[in-house]
């Protein structure tokens, strides 16, 4: 759709400029006869003065940092032929409405030329808001190419100057002018603040940084984090990636990184970029108060902060150190526990597990009471649950019900109980107990010592 929009406006502005340039009147043929007594004058001028500005525009980059000479064309999101594809026919239509449509108009309006010359300029840095930089550039270059049309009447070098300093601006420091964008695309882009630990603050530039957080798990006392990143504006690695958990920002320092390229099917949809980093993050869980919401940020190489990952609370298990991988995000295998009647030293459990990457069943739980863990086969204990088969619109779930009675599962002595399912691969999935069941089962043990569920 957008491709098409696009297309219809550069064929609309095409035919209103050919209009504009054919027709008959005094002023158009005093306008040729000018254009072409000063040809040569006007390429020279336009060339020198687009020269200046280029070369200014770069020694500002150079001195700020800004500089991403390694681009060929540095749009975030478009390769170089797509840019010249779109660009140009942009600059064309803009140069031709700014001076043979908007300019003369302005000049008719009010009483002196430098007025209309200014209005002009300040119209066409307006339609580049709300980015405030671009918008003072703009300013600028629209004012002396407004300037050097008057004067010389020629449109072609005017085109080519638009042209070559747009490429420098996105080429050179697309990241400083938020990537050309404008309107609501820009302000997807526009930094933002936020408060940190020691009354401090740190600056989010959106997608400086660009990846995603695929995967969290805990072996032990440590937190793994999995997914791919990318510095989307130099297309390296990201400088430095950190963990924002409430208003603590603690460095990932145990991290893996491998490069990826992203023609392969599985990353294509995910980035225009022609390569990504994998990533593999350890973290130890006393970082985690728990109840904490948690944001992984990156940085690209100018230093610059994004986020890549917003998780909310994470709540690490407590239990001993194990080579035992527990999976937290994202929620492979999905259950409840609905009920716990404790019967002597017999416990009956209710509830259902689906495992949805594998759009099966599961057929073991794992109970941990304390320091104990207690295997329960489910296998000979099904019910239907037509309930969880219409809320994931899946038919294998049919049978995912259980209700089991085991022995000796220690829950009136224990300070925690944690239920899971287990895949295939021997990864443990946390199976929530739902508010009544863990009502019902706090009531049934004996005393006032306090037990926590997961």
């Amino acid at each position: 759709m957008r491709g098409r929009i696009e297309s219809a406006l550069v064929l609309l502005g095409s035919l209103v400029a050919l209009i504009i340039l054919l027709r008959p009147d005094q002023q158009f043929l005093i306008d040729c006869k000018t254009a072409v007594r000063k040809f040569p004058t006007g390429w020279i001028h336009v060339a020198a003065i687009t020269g200046l500005l280029a070369g200014l525009m770069i020694f500002v980059c150079w001195a700020t940092g800004a500089w991403q000479g390694h681009k060929a064309v540095g749009i975030l999101d478009k390769n170089s032929i797509h840019w010249i594809a779109v660009k140009f026919p942009t600059v064309l239509i803009q140069q031709f409405a700014l001076q043979l449509i908007l300019v003369p108009a302005l000049i008719i309006i009010f009483p002196k030329a430098q007025y209309a010359i200014i209005a002009g300029a300040m119209l066409f840095a307006g339609i580049h808001f709300p980015n405030l930089l671009l918008m003072i550039v703009t300013f600028v270059a629209a004012w002396f190419w407004i300037v050097a049309y008057r004067r010389f009447r020629q449109l072609t070098p005017i085109v080519v100057s638009h042209f070559i300093l747009a490429v420098l601006a996105a080429g050179f420091c697309g990241e400083y002018v938020l990537n050309m964008r404008v309107g609501p695309a820009c302000l997807e882009l526009i930094p933002k603040s936020i408060s940190i630990e020691d009354r401090k603050s740190i600056i989010l530039f959106p997608r400086s940084v660009i990846g995603c957080v695929e995967k969290l798990s805990q072996t032990g006392n440590q937190l793994e984090l999995d997914g791919w990143v990318v510095d989307a504006i130099h297309a390296q690695p990201p400088q430095n990636m950190h963990l924002l958990i409430g208003n603590r920002l603690v460095e990932l320092l145990d991290i893996e990184l491998s490069k990826v390229n992203t023609t392969n099917w599985e990353y294509s949809h995910k980035t225009d970029q022609v390569c990504c980093f994998r990533f593999r993050a350890r973290i130890p869980v006393n970082n985690f108060a728990g109840g904490e919401d948690v944001q992984v940020l990156a940085t690209n190489t100018n230093g610059w902060y994004s986020k890549i990952g917003q998780m909310g609370p994470i709540r690490p298990h407590s239990f001993s150190p194990t080579a035992q991988t527990t999976m937290i995000f994202p929620t492979e295998i999905d259950g409840r526990i609905h009920n716990i009647v404790m019967q002597g030293k017999n416990t009956r459990l209710v509830g259902w597990i689906a495992n949805l990457k594998e759009k099966d069943i599961s057929s073991e739980l794992i109970v941990r009471s304390g320091t104990k863990f207690h295997s329960i086969d489910l296998a000979s204990v099904r019910v239907r649950r037509p309930d969880i088969v219409r809320s994931f619109g899946e038919s294998k779930y049919e049978m995912c019900g259980f209700n089991v009675q085991a022995a000796e599962l220690g829950f009136g002595q224990a300070e925690e109980i944690e239920f899971y399912a287990i895949d295939a691969e021997h990864n443990f999935h946390p199976i929530p107990v739902t508010p009544n069941a863990l009502a019902k089962m706090v009531r049934q043990i004996s005393g006032n010592r306090a037990v926590r569920l997961r």
